[in-house]
């Protein structure tokens, strides 16, 4: 049986429910979300979007399962949405080599949590496919941080704290990507990341607040005639590009 709770009076009574325990804070919140899969069975496609459930307390492979009707030890999916922003604690590696994608979107921004985390970036780089080829197309992982490869400055100082960007460490490490194999380098990693351009400078007089230091980023999901997978994006030059339709850009290592 399954019981639904409403917020915030029902999650509030439920943490005080055991004497002792602390009334509710936000953690409990936070971990709350809907598991979806988005379906479309002529051509064959699948997205999994994970919200900020917890693979480790909400179990989202069990949920997917439940619905599959199968148990199977791995699945892939066209398209997947990282559970909460890729932090560590919500889903760890194992969840990223038994569910795996031939697209990723992560919607985070480091700051002080650490989103994305560096051990979940590497587990999806080595589920990336190991060779290259016409038939085999690089896996894009899109991220909303329009600053993501750069590091942080976390203190300004004096003395001036930074903190390295967790995709500017995967770009620089042993996992980056890589399309040719050498002596230094013997495994291929077909990926490839992307990140929004930063929004261009508002125009004077300044923008309406509602378009003001805006910046989104578009990909369109289709099908060719074998009904394969194919993706459709913009990639931009620069971030100074004068082609403003272009909505991302490619970080390479």
């Amino acid at each position: 049986m399954v019981k639904l709770y409403t917020w915030p009076e029902d999650l509030t009574k439920l943490s005080n429910d055991k004497a002792g325990e602390k009334p509710f804070s936000d953690p409990l919140i936070n971990r709350a979300g809907i598991i979806s899969v988005f379906r479309n069975m002529n051509p064959n496609f699948e997205m999994l979007f994970t919200a900020d459930t917890y693979d480790a307390a909400c179990d989202i492979r069990e949920t997917i399962w439940a619905w599959k009707g199968t148990a199977p030890p791995r699945m892939h999916f066209d398209v997947l949405k990282v559970p909460h922003h890729g932090a560590s604690t919500t889903a760890k590696v194992g969840f990223y080599t038994n569910v795996t994608a031939d697209v990723y979107l992560i919607s985070a921004r480091q700051g002080h949590l650490n989103h994305p985390a560096l051990s979940c970036l590497e587990a999806i780089a080595k589920g990336s496919p190991n060779t290259v080829g016409s038939t085999v197309r690089p896996r894009p992982l899109f991220f909303s941080d329009e600053e993501a490869e750069k590091d942080l400055t976390v203190d300004p100082g004096p003395p001036v704290v930074t903190e390295k960007s967790n995709v500017g460490r995967l770009l620089r490490g042993p996992y980056a990507p890589n399309l040719v194999a050498t002596a230094a380098k013997p495994v291929i990693r077909n990926y490839r990341c992307y990140r929004l351009r930063l929004a261009p400078p508002p125009p004077r007089p300044p923008a309406p607040p509602s378009r003001r230091g805006l910046t989104a980023g578009r990909i369109l999901f289709g099908a060719d005639a074998n009904g394969d997978l194919v993706v459709q994006f913009t990639v931009a030059l620069s971030d100074t590009d004068a082609d403003l339709t272009r909505d991302w850009v490619e970080m390479k290592p």
